[in-house]
């Protein structure tokens, strides 16, 4: 093996060239990939650092939770930031909407702040009024806003009533049973006020003297019968 070696040095100095070679690419393309996949996770620390501040507004229709069947039209932040400037746009449904005679915000109103995790609401209608035959179809809003730095965002949303359909409640709100009982309490109130009942109020000096007489006729009856 050694004489073999001793005979062909040449072509054992060109292999290992070539390995020499093949290393320091395979090092290079290693180190460029490595320096790609961290310029990569850097680009997107900066955007995910910059969208966990940014806010983010949706539209959508809920039931109302203290009203029993009516439908709310909602403009929500559910993002991390405040937003600014927040308007909407019906793009699409708006004669059904009239027709319906659904309440929704004033058209063209800019509401200038919404904090993160706060909602804008209100109460399209009674279900069994949008629900009925025809039933209101989906309508397309689209929603624009800034975010604190000035940026404008902007987002389409399509919002239908129809998925409330044929929903029931079980139960009563804690709310409503305190309406209920308070009506109870005023009815009986008011069931004293019809009897007439009879409330008599005296001061303090009043009664003293009241109790003097009672105590000077009980004297005057006890010395007559003796």
């Amino acid at each position: 093996m050694l004489a073999w070696l001793n005979a062909n040095t040449g072509l054992v100095s060109g292999v290992a060239s070539a390995v020499s070679a093949f290393a320091a690419a395979v090092v290079m393309c290693a180190t460029i990939a490595t320096v790609t996949l961290n310029r990569r996770l850097a680009k997107e620390n900066r955007t995910l650092r910059k969208t966990e501040g940014d806010p983010q507004v949706v539209a959508y229709a809920t039931i109302n939770p203290r009203v029993w069947a009516a439908i709310d039209f909602v403009i929500a932040n559910i993002g991390k930031g405040p937003a600014r400037n927040v308007t909407y746009t019906v793009l699409s449904g708006a004669e059904s909407l009239t027709k319906k005679e659904a309440r929704l915000f004033p058209s063209g109103v800019k509401f200038a702040f919404l904090p993160s995790g706060e909602q804008l609401s209100s109460t399209m209608g009674m279900g069994w009024d949008l629900l009925s035959e025809p039933a209101l179809p989906p309508f397309e809003v689209e929603l624009t806003y800034e975010n604190l730095a000035g940026e404008q965002r902007c987002a389409k949303f399509s919002v239908d009533v129809n998925q409330f359909n044929g929903m029931y409640r079980l139960g009563t709100p804690n709310d409503e049973l305190i309406a209920q009982n308070l009506k109870k309490i005023a009815d009986v109130m008011e069931g004293w006020s019809r009897g007439r009942l009879q409330v008599e109020t005296m001061s303090v000096s009043e009664r003293k003297e009241y109790d003097a007489e009672i105590r000077q006729f009980m004297q005057e009856c006890g010395a007559q019968q003796d």
